[in-house]
C-alpha cells in the first residue's frame, strides 16, 4: 500500500498496472477475501494518485462490484 508522501503519490504519472489482476496485485489484495480487497481499495481511492486512474481499469472495479461508481460531483 502506498503512503501519501511517497514519490509515486507527488507523481504526475500513473505508476500502477492498468489492468485489474495486476493492479490488485500491486495493492496486496487477498483474492480470497472479498472485504479485505473492498477495504484496500477503498483506502486507495482516497489517495491524491487514485485521480490519475484510468477510466478502464476504474471500470473494471466497478463492474467487479470492488468499488463504488464515482459520484457527480455537481449533484451534491
Amino acid at each position: 500500500m502506498t503512503t501519501r508522501l511517497g514519490p509515486e503519490q507527488q507523481s504526475r504519472n500513473w505508476p500502477y498496472p492498468t489492468e485489474l489482476d495486476g493492479f490488485l496485485a500491486a495493492l496486496r489484495c487477498d483474492p480470497m477475501d472479498d472485504h479485505d480487497t473492498r477495504m484496500r481499495i477503498e483506502m486507495f481511492m482516497m489517495t491524491p494518485v487514485a485521480k490519475r486512474m484510468p477510466m478502464d481499469l476504474r471500470k473494471a472495479l466497478v463492474e467487479g462490484e470492488l468499488c463504488d461508481p464515482p459520484r457527480n460531483r455537481s449533484s451534491g
